[in-house]
């Protein structure tokens, strides 16, 4: 995929339609909330929206996509038609310049190279931001909704299936995730658990093979252990007080196959979760079915890191 979508990632916005339930300013999708807003009454939950909860995690961020319905595809397939259109009319222009430009070099006795020829333009050349990233949401490190000793952030979303792309500039799960329905009216919580249910030491990197031979070397040496860096945090799945007279429900994961990597960095996986994800090498399962994911065609920036 082209770098130029590179820098949109996490920055995707979609407006939606505005409930009259909404007070003050209408929320709209990858908008974060503030705890103030809601307990001030500046902000109620909207039955027509979705909300992800994040927390326990202190100064977390990240990003999910969402996999496109019905009505994003078609407003994704009109922007296609737009561009195709726009494009189509300055062609003409295009392919002037080139002729001048060629005859011009050629007049000069330059024999060459000379510029190519300007592609015509067609619905599968013309450049529209991919459809996967049309309703992608993020959230932190700043706009918490909570702070102090335990962080957490909610961000208003479309109603969908969302899955998790990671960390931006840090490495992407391109090649297996979890995924999750968020439903309108809803607040799915997702606490920690992108941290503390995936089993690190059942996919373990370079890194944590070299950790793992050390502390087995402090044991028969008969030194104290360290503090293991790659241990997975305690499950927290705490809602905020305030949140009380909303909708919560736990987020419930389901494995998600390969996607492209549209941030163009290093590509990863997220680590197997015991009855929901695990993995055949490079193939994706679904434990809650047994099930391998296909291995679609992928267009990457980087090459897998497994």
């Amino acid at each position: 995929m082209k770098r130029s979508f590179a820098t949109s990632l996490g920055m995707a916005i979609s407006l939606a339609l505005i409930s009259p339930f909404a007070i003050a300013a209408p929320l709209r999708p990858n908008q974060p909330i503030g705890e103030a807003d809601v307990l001030s009454g500046k902000v109620t939950r909207d039955p027509d929206l979705g909300y992800i909860l994040i927390g326990g995690i202190g100064g977390a961020m990240g990003t999910f996509m969402r996999v496109p319905d019905e009505a994003t595809r078609a407003a994704w397939e009109q922007d296609r038609k737009d561009a195709l259109a726009k494009a189509q009319k300055k062609y003409p222009g295009a392919i002037s310049d080139w002729e001048a430009t060629v005859d011009m070099l050629k007049k000069s006795g330059n024999k060459g190279p000379y510029p190519e020829k300007p592609v015509e333009p067609t619905i599968d050349n013309v450049e529209v931001a991919p459809l996967d990233t049309r309703d992608m949401v993020s959230f932190g490190p700043q706009f918490r909704y909570t702070k102090g000793a335990r962080t957490s952030f909610l961000t208003v979303v479309k109603p969908g299936i969302y899955y998790w792309v990671g960390v931006p500039v840090a490495p992407c799960m391109c090649m297996g995730t979890v995924q999750f329905e968020v439903k309108a009216g809803v607040v799915t919580n997702l606490g920690n658990m992108l941290w503390a249910l995936p089993q690190q030491k059942l996919d373990m990197t370079v890194a944590q093979v070299e950790w793992t031979k050390s502390a087995e070397e402090r044991a028969k040496a008969g030194k104290p252990p360290r503090v293991d860096p790659f241990a997975a945090p305690d499950l927290d799945m705490t809602v905020p007080d305030s949140l009380k007279n909303w909708t919560v429900v736990a987020a419930e994961l389901h494995a998600h196959g390969k996607f492209n990597n549209y941030g163009a960095v290093v590509v990863s996986r997220l680590a197997p979760i015991p009855g929901v994800l695990s993995y055949r090498r490079d193939t994706v399962i679904d434990e809650r079915t047994g099930q391998a994911l296909p291995n679609p065609k992928l267009v990457s920036m980087q090459k897998p890191k497994l």
